[in-house]
C-alpha cells in the first residue's frame, strides 16, 4: 500500500510554510516565485546533508529529480508553469521520493476534483474533451518531445490568454497545499 513515510517535523513545517506562500502567490498572480523555490531547492539538499550526511544529499538529490520529473512533460506541453516544476523540485529536496510521489497523487487528485467541478460550472465539455484529447494525441504522438508543430497547436496557455482566465486556470501550488494536507492526513489514517 502506498502511505507516505513518516516524515519528520522541519520538512514538514518548511514544505507547508513554501507551499502555502505559494499557494498565496500563485492564487493571485498565478505565479510561483524563483525567489522562494531555488532556496527550498537548496536549503532541502542541505538540511539532509546536516542530518544524514552524504546519504541525506543522495535521499534530497533523489527526491528532488522526482520532484522535477512529475512535472516537466505537463509544462513542456503548456498545462503547467516553470515555477511549479520547481516548487516540486523543491518540495522533492525536502521530502524524498516516496513521500514526493504521495504528495504528487494527492494534489493530481485534487487538480482533478477542481477540473470537473470548474467544467461542470461554467458548462465547457466540449471545449474540455477537445482539450482533453489533444493533450492524449500529444502524449502518445511524443509531440511534446519535438515541441510539436505549426498545425494549429493549442495548449493550455493558450487557453489561459482569454480575458476569462481566471476561470479557466486551476493554480497547481493551491492543489499543491491541499495535496499537502491530504497526505499528512493520508499518513495519519494508515498509522
Amino acid at each position: 500500500m502506498l502511505l507516505p513515510q513518516n516524515i519528520s517535523t522541519v520538512p514538514l513545517v518548511v514544505v507547508a510554510a513554501a507551499a502555502l506562500i505559494a499557494a498565496f502567490t500563485d492564487l493571485r498572480k498565478f505565479k510561483v516565485y524563483n525567489a522562494l523555490t531555488f532556496p527550498l531547492v537548496f536549503s532541502g539538499l542541505a538540511y539532509h546533508i546536516a542530518v544524514d550526511g552524504w546519504a541525506g544529499l543522495s535521499s534530497g538529490f533523489g527526491g528532488m529529480l522526482f520532484g522535477f520529473a512529475t512535472l516537466i512533460v505537463f509544462h513542456v506541453m503548456g498545462g503547467v508553469g516553470a515555477g511549479d516544476v520547481k516548487l516540486m523540485a523543491g518540495f522533492g529536496a525536502w521530502l524524498g521520493v516516496h513521500n514526493t510521489l504521495c504528495l504528487f497523487i494527492a494534489s493530481s487528485i485534487v487538480m482533478g476534483v477542481c477540473s470537473l467541478v470548474l467544467m461542470v460550472k461554467r458548462g465547457r465539455y466540449a471545449e474540455t474533451m477537445f482539450t482533453v484529447q489533444w493533450i492524449l494525441y500529444r502524449l502518445i504522438s511524443f509531440r511534446w518531445l519535438t515541441g510539436g508543430g505549426s498545425d494549429g497547436e493549442m495548449t493550455v496557455t493558450d487557453l489561459a490568454d482569454h480575458s476569462d482566465r481566471r476561470e479557466r486556470l486551476i493554480p497547481f501550488a493551491a492543489t499543491a497545499l491541499a495535496g499537502l494536507v491530504m497526505t499528512c492526513m493520508w499518513r495519519e489514517l494508515g498509522a
